[in-house]
């Protein structure tokens, strides 16, 4: 895949965060890698996956909303909430 000329003027400063993040790690980690920018790369695009289980979206996931929807958070929880007491008065009446 190209790299956009965007992506390249951005790529070192990105490399030199990610290096600088491994050698607060371990100050030794990169010693004798003879092509620190592959390395460098190669870690940079490792993904993250993270898993949960239950009901709601996990903490992090409701931040996240929040940052892109204004109270998105509390609007899942108002959804959740109206639902449960749905559920609720559908079981009481069975």
């Amino acid at each position: 895949m190209k790299n956009t000329e965007q992506d390249k003027k951005t790529l070192p400063n990105d490399l030199s965060v990610i290096e600088k993040e491994l050698l607060k790690t371990d100050p030794r980690v990169l010693d004798g890698v003879k092509n620190k920018q592959a390395l460098l790369r190669t870690v940079m695009s490792v993904s993250l996956q993270r898993t949960h289980s239950g009901p709601l979206p996990d903490s992090h996931t409701l931040e996240e909303y929040n940052r892109i929807i204004p109270n998105g958070a509390e609007r899942i929880m108002i959804v959740f909430e109206k639902q449960s007491d749905h559920r609720m008065e559908l079981e009481k009446k069975l």
